[in-house]
């Protein structure tokens, strides 16, 4: 079961009516997402070699990952490529991390932003929640 906050005047509202609004519309949007598009590449992100040993360019893009999030890369990418990376894959995803740090009445800190920041990762696997953009064998880029 999903609620949706509901107002009506003279309400008295806290943050967390506030965050349970925004989680909301965020769990739908994410729902719309994996629902009637899934999850994969929408536009670009094609994965290819570099000029320099060791790496690898993302070219710009957009891509839906497994839990429903728009990822957006504005601008080809390049990625180095650890040692230890002779086979594996490049994935995308998202991490989201507390940021805008701000005093509360009481003396403590909160903070006022969450920033969702999009990474790249080469590994023998994609992590939980990375959507996989090609693979790497021998040192080449090979798409999906």
């Amino acid at each position: 079961m999903t609620l949706r906050p509901r107002f009506f005047a003279g309400q008295l509202l806290t943050p967390d009516d506030f965050n349970q609004m925004v989680d909301y519309a965020d769990h739908q949007l994410r729902r719309h997402h994996l629902l009637l598009h899934g999850a994969g590449v929408v536009r670009g992100l094609e994965v290819r070699s570099h000029t320099t040993p060791g790496s690898i360019v993302v070219t710009a893009g957009v891509a839906i990952d497994p839990v429903g999030r728009l990822l957006s890369v504005d601008a080809d990418t390049v990625v180095a490529l650890s040692s230890a990376a002779a086979t594996g894959v490049v994935a995308i995803g998202a991490i989201e991390r507390l940021c805008d740090p701000a005093p509360t009445p009481g003396g403590g800190m909160e903070y006022r932003s969450i920033e969702t920041v999009v990474e790249f990762r080469v590994a023998r696997r994609a992590p939980a929640n990375f959507l996989t953009l090609g693979r790497i064998r021998r040192g080449t880029p090979t798409g999906c």
